[in-house]
């Protein structure tokens, strides 16, 4: 089998891994990549489907910016559903900033933020699964809070 993209990658792995994590209502993320500043973790509980017929939810945590003293650290989350078909893929990708953060700390995982930002995770893909894409983070948020 020829892997042609991260992301298939990412699903193939999630899909042998998830196993009784998928039954759980809970979201389960695992990291899946590291590279520099940036960390990606998927949420084993939003993959589903059939290998041509899938939807997962990642998401990126990285340095977005610094203060000029240094002592302070902006980590974002980048949080992205993408959905594969036969006929191709869709992706719905949505940004949020969580904050400022000592320096010295490392990145806050998302099992830690997983409240708030699994749900806006798992509402994006779950609009993305039913061609009810969300197009902005508000209305990703608005749906996860059920408004």
């Amino acid at each position: 089998m020829i892997i042609r993209s991260t992301a298939t990658a990412i699903c193939l792995i999630a899909l042998m891994t998830a196993g009784s994590a998928m039954a759980q209502s809970a979201s389960q993320w695992a990291k899946v990549g590291e590279l520099g500043d940036r960390v990606t973790y998927i949420d084993l509980g939003s993959v589903r489907g059939s290998s041509t017929d899938n939807a997962a939810v990642t998401i990126s945590v990285s340095k977005a910016s610094t203060d000029i003293a240094g002592e302070q650290t902006r980590w974002s989350f980048n949080c992205r559903a993408r959905t594969y078909h036969a006929t191709g893929y869709r992706d719905v990708e949505a940004d949020l900033t969580m904050g400022e953060f000592d320096a010295s700390t490392e990145p806050p995982e998302p099992i830690v933020e997983g409240s708030m930002v699994g749900a806006i995770a798992q509402s994006v893909c779950d609009g993305a699964e039913s061609d009810d894409i969300h197009g902005s983070l508000a209305e990703a948020v608005a749906a996860a809070r059920g408004t």
